[in-house]
């Protein structure tokens, strides 16, 4: 037994000592009732009088006792003997890493498994809310079997109780930093809040002595060192030797970035970017041979000395962060200019909750939709990838985007967590990733807290405007917030059953929360729609739509949802053309990337004669929403009314090919046939059209009008008959009636129902001055006298109004 070396300390026997640190002593021991060898560290009598270092030493226990992970020595237990505490642990017979690196940098693919091997030890340790703080080489072990452990949590903090709800960063006392300065994180040399970002930056200056055998803000006193933490540039990369994978020096930049808000966000996505290297090493290259650990008669092997912390005191207030720079020698961070958010997927819950991570990823899409410097796909071209069942570049290919924001959501009690992680679509690889959470009644804030996140990691600073455009909305209760989004849930089925559900929930959260304005826009989108989705008449309609679009831009007046609304209004309700062209454009500057905004802007102007003006405009909804059904129909129904027919034709039968169950695609063909004179052609699409959609009186009123003009005229005659039927139960547009009268020539009947639609404020009368199968009528005076009053414009190609 060596001199002054204890025979025993409670039950297990000593047998020799390993090491000796300024807080106590390290042992090897064996546990008699498990008959393993342990390892026993010791506190001195005299640092034990020391209330703060017996705290830390108890501390060590408690926060990796917490971590059960293959890459963290295990603790057995904590206990006191003759007034000394002691730590039972598990006894690493290895190398310590810093060990290992005194003969030089280690080859790219043992790099890259120790930072696998670590990142998974601290990903561990940070979901217990436990923060390491001295991440280093002398605390990191090379066990037998080429394996990690990380020892040493002795200056741990705990960030959490482990299990508990509360929040994330550690406060050191002021002016006292704990930690190895060469690998702490500037936030840490501070003396300010740190969490696990701290041990990422300490992570990636182990990373980077690996690869370089240099520590990488080394300096020549403790002082100099701390300045070079916080204001200089680690070592030039261009050191880094020819076969550093440029991938791994983008992986160690983005963990020394000097700003937290720069590097990684989690252990995890290190650890995803880490795992990805290696596998397209593995793939790339030939197998690396690592050398052997050096034998038992090697000068450096060694029995691993569990040492004590070491305690710096420095008093770091005058230090001002480190300004970015960047090396050229760096792979520039990707361009992003477009962007998609991936269905975000709620764990935990069943099919019944859909409803919750659906509205969700709707409100983070509505509100990264605002920033004018990003294009944002809509949710309706997202939908297909939930669940992701295609790789990122694909979907990037898919949708035409460089950035793709996926995610997590988890409720808790009262309370809702994000993780959200941007990524490089084309490249697969990850960028950002962060953990956002709140309470069930702030659910609009936490979507523009991401959104913000988001957006300031692309741009790199929040510009004012963008800032301004992402105001946090006020607080929703909860209650009115979840019937919010079972109503958007329901609204987005777009089936007449779902749209009345969606108005009832949209109801209920007024009840709750009369000030709600998102609420209230919901319920004008509702009413003014409704004539198109429905038998409703537009009187009956278009009111109470613009009551509930002034009340929610009263309450908020920069909601685009309910300037859009109130444009629509303007434009098939009010007939005011200027009015509706200022909402729409006002909808457009709040919410750039709104595709049905630029859709229904589209339609208006269309209206207006305005066609190359229309088809821009629906170009720019097509590249917010590229895998719409809609958008590619309605643009041949564009060149229709255009008078384009020949382009409009080939448009409509690519929308066919992509969806040949699209009703609207059928019925634009059938139209397109008639100018060409291909009635059967005509007619087989239009009864196809009504095949797939047999509630459409537009459709049916439609092939009424091309049986007559086939010479058909009792097969006309009977669907004016079945219109005539349907009215008496439901609305049924004058405009339909006059359609089929204009086919069978009665030129009379059909001016009698145009008055008739007037009266009705039919939203289908503003379409008249631009219908090709109202042609007949250009040259009666009639047609426009009611287009006058109505204030319907008659594009350039049409007659000129007042002309005989």
């Amino acid at each position: 037994m060596q001199p002054g070396v204890p025979e025993a300390i409670s039950r297990y026997r000593i047998e020799r000592l390993l090491g000796a640190g300024g807080m106590g002593r390290v042992y090897l021991a064996e546990d008699p009732n498990l008959h393993r060898r342990i390892a026993l560290k010791v506190l001195a009598p005299e640092s034990a009088a020391d209330p703060e270092i017996r705290r830390r030493f108890c501390q060590e226990a408690f926060a990796a006792s917490a971590i059960s992970h293959p890459n963290v020595a295990q603790i057995y237990e904590i206990g006191e003997e003759g007034g000394a505490p002691y730590i039972a642990m598990e006894y690493v017979e290895g190398e310590s890493l810093a060990a290992r690196l005194q003969a030089g940098p280690l080859p790219p693919a043992k790099i890259t498994s120790i930072g696998i091997e670590v990142a998974g030890a601290l990903e561990e340790a940070h979901a217990r809310g436990v923060v390491h703080r001295d991440i280093k080489p002398a605390n990191l072990v090379i066990d037998r079997r080429e394996s990690i452990k990380v020892l040493d949590f002795g200056v741990a903090k705990l960030q959490q109780e482990v299990g508990g709800d509360e929040p994330t960063r550690v406060r050191t006392a002021t002016g006292r930093v704990i930690g190895t300065v060469d690998y702490m994180s500037p936030e840490q040399a501070l003396g300010r809040d740190v969490d696990g970002r701290s041990d990422l930056f300490s992570l990636g200056c182990v990373l980077y002595e690996m690869t370089t055998g240099r520590r990488p803000f080394r300096g020549q006193s403790v002082t100099e060192t701390l300045s070079k933490v916080i204001h200089d540039d680690p070592e030039p990369i261009g050191r880094f030797s020819d076969d550093a994978p440029p991938e791994l020096i983008r992986i160690i930049r983005k963990c020394l970035e000097k700003d937290r808000e720069r590097r990684y966000q989690s252990a995890r996505d290190l650890l995803i970017d880490l795992r990805n290297l290696e596998r397209d090493d593995a793939s790339t290259a030939p197998t690396a041979v690592i050398a052997p650990a050096p034998t038992a008669a090697s000068p450096r092997r060694t029995h691993w000395l569990i040492g004590g912390a070491v305690l710096l005191a420095v008093v770091a207030g005058a230090f001002i962060l480190w300004s970015q720079r960047r090396d050229a020698t760096i792979p520039a961070a990707p361009t992003i200019r477009s962007l998609a958010v991936l269905p975000l997927e709620e764990i935990g819950r069943d099919e019944a909750d859909e409803y919750f991570a659906d509205g969700l990823t709707e409100l983070l899409v509505t509100e990264l939709a605002k920033v004018p410097s990003l294009r944002v796909i809509s949710r309706t071209s997202v939908l297909s990838y939930a669940p992701q069942n295609k790789r990122l570049p694909e979907i990037a290919r898919d949708l035409g985007v460089e950035g793709i924001v996926q995610g997590t959501v988890q409720r808790v009690g009262g309370r809702v967590r994000i993780t959200a992680r941007l990524m490089h679509g084309p490249t697969d690889s990850h960028l950002w990733a962060h953990s956002f959470e709140s309470g069930l009644d702030d659910l609009f804030g936490l979507q523009t807290q991401i959104a913000r996140a988001v957006v300031t990691h692309i741009e790199g600073n929040l510009s004012p405007r963008h800032a301004a455009r992402l105001d946090a909305r006020p607080a929703v209760n909860a209650e009115a917030s979840q019937s919010y989004l079972r109503g958007r849930f329901e609204w987005n089925k777009r089936t007449p059953e779902s749209m009345k559900n969606a108005l009832e929930l949209y109801r209920e959260a007024l009840q709750v929360d009369p000030s709600f304005a998102l609420a209230h826009a919901g319920i004008a989108n509702y009413y003014s729609v409704l004539p198109f989705y429905s038998s409703v008449a537009p009187r009956e309609s278009f009111p109470q739509a613009k009551e509930a679009a002034l009340k929610a831009l009263q309450l908020d007046p920069s909601l685009a949802e309910a300037h859009a609304s109130l444009g629509y209004i303007r434009l098939y309700y009010d007939w005011d053309w200027t009015g509706a062209e200022k909402e729409f454009r006002r909808a457009r500057e709040l919410q750039p990337s709104f595709a049905d905004l630029h859709h229904w802007y589209s339609r208006f102007l269309t209206t207006m004669g305005r066609h190359e003006e229309a088809l821009a405009e629906l170009e720019k909804a097509h590249k917010l929403d590229p895998l719409s059904r809609v958008l590619p129909a309605n643009k041949g129904m564009i060149l229709y009314f255009a008078r384009r027919y020949d382009e409009a034709l080939g448009q409509l039968q690519t929308a066919l090919e992509l969806d040949p169950a699209f009703p609207v695609a059928h019925w634009g063909l059938g139209l397109c046939y008639v100018v060409q004179g291909k009635f059967d052609d005509s007619l087989a699409s239009l009864e196809k059209a009504i095949e797939i959609s047999p509630r459409s009186i537009n459709t049916l009123a439609s092939l009424g009008h091309v049986y007559a003009l086939a010479g058909r005229k009792e097969k006309a005659q009977e669907i004016l008959a079945q219109m005539d039927e349907q009215s008496k139960l439901r609305y049924v547009s004058a405009y339909h009636f006059a359609l089929i009268h204009v086919g069978l020539g009665n030129h009379d009947d059909a001016i009698r129902w145009l008055e008739k639609a007037y009266d009705e404020r039919s939203t289908l009368l503003t379409y008249v001055g631009m219908d090709p199968r109202f042609d007949p009528l250009r040259s009666d005076p009639r047609l426009g006298s009611i287009l006058d009053r109505a204030g319907v414009p008659q594009g350039p190609t049409l007659r000129k109004r007042g002309a005989a």
